[in-house]
């Protein structure tokens, strides 16, 4: 949820710009046709609803940097998972104590806390709104249960005792609803002005627009866009009104919406109903409406295309990359760029913010920076869970490079905890190489916390062709975490967990403990089993063996080849 909220945030203030560019060509455009503008607020609205930037050579849009930059730049940290600080190793794991890095843990910590409750407090600004909107829908139903139908003009419409003035009510068969008090030539008028709202569909624009305002309810000038939204909907269906009738009813037409308008905004108070909103307003613009000619509608389309091109879509990305001797020159070399990339592995496990904030360009250290990973060359990372670097114990590294070529490498890092018990972490990197040992200049960081795997794509991320053995999450060869844990299953509260292959499985390999997304069956006996998991996502399944560690009294564990 807090990856979503500031995704909002992000969308908020790229649409901010358009906004105030749709207010301020709305005011230049005083004559052009209200549909035309209300076509920029649709603009609007689907700039608010998609993720996804548009690029393109036009925007006048500032690049976003930092937690709000887009999603789709090139330049993306995206950090799935919670990094919580956790208890320094166990001295009987034979891992090494968390060190100074217990410290960042916290700092990482509380700038996420602040986020996670950010979000909550967003979230329910949202319930309310979608809350309030039902509620109103509920008393307008209400309202005209016990409406009686009609016929006017060719126009089908509902009279109703319980309503003071005409409105448009429904989503897939809007129906008008009119007080018994309207009649004669102000009732034709009425139904014109209503039918007018049905053929443009604005009895669905007008709902969309309140949900993504309860989406942005944070957002002043969402609220602003959507009063200006619901008054110029109004305009357009006015215009619509005289175009057909002819500009000699304007006198009339203006008297009849005098004579049924409420006394208060019903555009803010009912979010799914059309009511008369700023009939002062709008009777002064039907006295001075004529109809435009084609050069005025041609220049204010201009217009508005020039708006949506300029403020709807972003500039192309820029990356920034320290200058490097004959950067053009990317090697063919791949194990020179192995090189580089082990490099990184090493120092990423080995918290060594010196050499990463070195291999980082300006941008990648500003994303790594806002993330609260990395201090400048004075720290980098959390304290626990990490991939600490511990070859010097069993010669085995806490990472494996599954793959490298000369623009991107993918790692897999294997975190530890004081159980111990370790998670895998999948991270891809992109950059750009200029030779040589110091050459690389990353740009791109992306990494994935599996720790609560849900679907068969995760699981064979973590362990790719299935296999565990020979990695650092085999507890049975040789790394002495199996050991540890069977010593500190009893006291630490796991043996319940670990005395069953069942859930052993479920824990140790991080599978997601919810019978609604996977299911877990086992087969074989004796000291020797073998688990599958079906993800019920997709129906994929996966499969390990798991045996006893020391014999009948011991805990089970993972033991899978490819």
């Amino acid at each position: 949820m807090k990856g979503l909220f500031l995704t909002v945030l992000r969308m908020g203030i790229s649409a901010s710009y358009l906004i105030l560019a749709v207010v301020a060509a709305r005011f230049l455009l005083k004559k052009a046709p209200k549909g035309i503008i209300c076509m920029l607020w649709a603009v609007v609205g689907l700039r608010l609803l998609c993720p996804f930037p548009v690029e393109t050579a036009f925007s006048l849009l500032p690049e976003q940097t930092g937690p709000f930059a887009s999603q789709m730049d090139s330049t993306e940290l995206a950090v799935q998972g919670e990094a919580v600080p956790e208890a320094p190793l166990l001295p009987d794991t034979g891992l090494p104590q968390a060190g100074t890095g217990k410290v960042e843990g916290k700092q990482a910590g509380g700038a996420s806390r602040g986020e996670t409750a950010a979000a909550w407090i967003w979230m329910a600004g949202a319930a309310c709104m979608a809350a309030y909107m039902l509620w109103s829908w509920y008393r307008l139903r209400r309202q005209v249960s016990e409406a009686v139908p009609s016929w006017a003009g060719g126009i089908r419409f509902y009279q109703c005792a319980a309503v003071s003035s005409p409105f448009l009510f429904g989503l897939a068969a809007p129906k008008i609803y009119v007080p018994f008090s309207v009649s004669g030539q102000e009732l034709f008028y009425i139904l014109k002005h209503e039918q007018a709202h049905k053929k443009r569909y604005d009895h669905l624009s007008k709902v969309a627009g309140y949900l993504i305002l309860s989406i942005y309810w944070f957002q002043p000038l969402v609220w602003a866009a959507y009063l200006l939204f619901c008054r110029d909907i109004e305009l357009a269906c006015d215009e619509s009104v005289v175009k057909e009738i002819g500009e000699g009813c304007k006198k009339a037409y203006s008297q009849a919406l005098l004579s049924n308008s409420l006394k208060h905004n019903a555009g803010v108070v009912y979010p799914v109903a059309f009511g008369e909103v700023g009939v002062k307003n709008r009777v002064k613009h039907i006295l001075k409406y004529k109809k435009p000619g084609c050069l005025a509608i041609f220049a204010a389309a201009a217009v508005c295309v020039a708006v949506a091109l300029c403020f709807a879509t972003e500039a192309k990305s820029k990356r920034t990359v320290q200058a490097q001797p004959d950067i053009t020159g990317y090697t063919k070399n791949l194990d020179a760029v192995k090189a580089c990339v082990e490099k990184w592995a090493k120092a990423f496990c080995g918290r060594d913010a010196k050499a990463i904030y070195g291999m980082l360009d300006g941008t990648g250290r500003k994303q790594l920076s806002d993330a609260g990973m990395l201090d400048g060359e004075h720290s980098f990372g959390w304290s626990s869970p990490w991939p600490w670097d511990v070859d010097v114990l069993d010669g085995q590294q806490n990472y494996r490079i599954l793959s490298v070529d000369e623009e991107s490498a993918e790692i897999l890092y294997y975190a530890w905890t004081s159980d111990p018990h370790v998670t895998v972490w999948h991270q891809s990197i992109a950059y750009e190489y200029a030779g040589g040992a110091d050459g690389m200049a990353v740009y791109s960081t992306q990494l994935e916390i599996l720790d609560s795997i849900h679907t068969a794509g995760q699981f064979f991320t973590a362990y790719p062709d299935g296999a565990i053995d020979g990695t650092r999450m085999d507890y049975y060869h040789g790394n002495g975490a199996g050991e540890a844990l069977n010593r500190n299953a009893l006291q630490n509260g796991y043996w319940d967990v670990l005395s069953q292959p069942e859930t052993a499985a479920v824990f140790l390999l991080n599978i997601q403990d919810d019978p609604s997304v996977v299911k877990v069956a086992r087969t074989g006996q004796d000291g020797e089993t073998a688990v599958t998991f079906t993800f019920l996502e997709d129906g994929s399944t996966a499969s390990v063996k798991m045996v006893q560690l020391a014999g009948k009294k011991s805990i089970w564990v993972p033991q899978t080849k490819k």
